[in-house]
């Protein structure tokens, strides 16, 4: 969309490198979001290309993408957002005829999740409300660009925290969102900042816990977010190396972030082989849920260590008294060690 291959390729390299989409690529449910992302941004490109060529072929492979996209994860809901922002940013003509399958396909979703779909909803909705959610929004959005530019802290449990909208992270975050807004509206003649900043946030939007789901955060969601921030972040390395004077620093600079993400990418991997190791991580950063103090005493039933696992079932017991899971493999590990009597009660 910029015409610009060394923009693209970098922009593609720090987007294969970087560390945050670990859990996104690594783990095995995450395959939807990378999924999701292949077949939105196979619908934009076939979308495109139908736009300028008057080839049927195009809108066949278009039609195809979005329906994979919607199979593949329902937050490809916002693609029509996507193509919509694509024009405006651009300046291109829209034409009914070409954008309608797209508007269709979407409309026809929408009417089968809340109708013949209504019953993979949620059987029980949260407790809190939106107003009680919005500021839990801008606390992830500092945390995200915290693990953007140093992702060191990766770990998979964030949870359903609700907090203060003065709480700093929170004010954090209003303020990054009106900057890079504002910044993205007084530069509109700046399709690059524009069209990224603006890419950002309506990939984003599904996953901003406006509509409940189960995290005010997580990593996997910034997997097609993510675009936007490398984009600019390519092209203020590009600005750089055009510089004669930082041209030195543009090379040593992306060098660096190719070691620097290289480096913390297979480090994170490793922490996936082993599920004690990931357990035992993520508790550096989540001590306080019974889930993962669950998945860690079911982690150590599997490799015979019996004793640890009780003490952290426990620990999940005590932390989420009607939490079910741990009992039952709290008494598993009784059962395997012969203790019947303590597995009964």
């Amino acid at each position: 969309v910029f015409e610009n291959t060394l923009l693209s390729f970098l922009t593609a390299i720090l987007f294969v490198l970087h560390p945050i989409h670990t859990e996104a690529v690594t783990y095995l449910s995450g395959r939807s979001d990378s999924l999701s992302s292949l077949f939105i941004l196979l619908c934009i490109i076939c979308y495109i290309k139908g736009t300028n060529a008057k080839k049927l072929m195009w809108r066949f492979f278009m039609i195809l993408s979005y329906i994979l996209a919607l199979l593949a994860r329902e937050n490809s809901i916002i693609l029509p957002l996507l193509i919509l922002l694509y024009h405006y940013a651009f300046k291109k003509k829209i034409e009914a005829k070409k954008i309608l399958p797209v508007l269709s396909i979407a409309l026809i979703y929408i009417l089968l999740r809340v109708t013949f779909l209504k019953y993979l909803l949620p059987a029980t909705m949260p407790s809190s409300n939106v107003v009680q959610r919005i500021p839990g929004f801008f606390v992830a959005i500092t945390n995200y660009l915290n693990l953007l530019l140093f992702p060191v802290s990766l770990h998979m449990e964030y949870g359903l925290n609700l907090f203060k909208i003065s709480a700093p992270k929170a004010l954090f975050g209003i303020l990054i969102v009106i900057s890079s807004l504002i910044l993205a509206l007084r530069k509109r003649s700046n399709k690059l900042i524009f069209f990224s900043v603006t890419w950002f946030y309506i990939t984003l939007l599904p996953v901003s816990n406006i509509f409940p789901i189960n995290a005010y955060m997580a990593g996997h969601w910034l997997y097609l977010p993510s675009i936007g921030f490398f984009v600019i972040f390519a092209n203020l390395l590009l600005f750089l190396y055009k510089n004669k004077h930082f041209k030195i620093c543009a090379i040593a600079l992306f060098t660096f972030l190719l070691i620097y993400y290289s480096y913390f990418t297979i480090k994170q991997n490793g922490y996936w082989k082993n599920p004690v190791v990931f357990y035992e991580r993520i508790l550096k950063y989540s001590q306080g849920s019974p889930r993962i103090y669950n998945n860690l005493g079911s982690a150590y039933n599997a490799i015979g260590k019996y004793e640890h696992a009780i003490a952290v079932f426990k620990k999940a017991i005590a932390i989420e008294p009607s939490y079910a899971y741990p009992y039952v493999n709290l008494g598993n590990s009784y059962k395997e060690m012969g203790k019947i009597e303590e597995a009964i009660s």
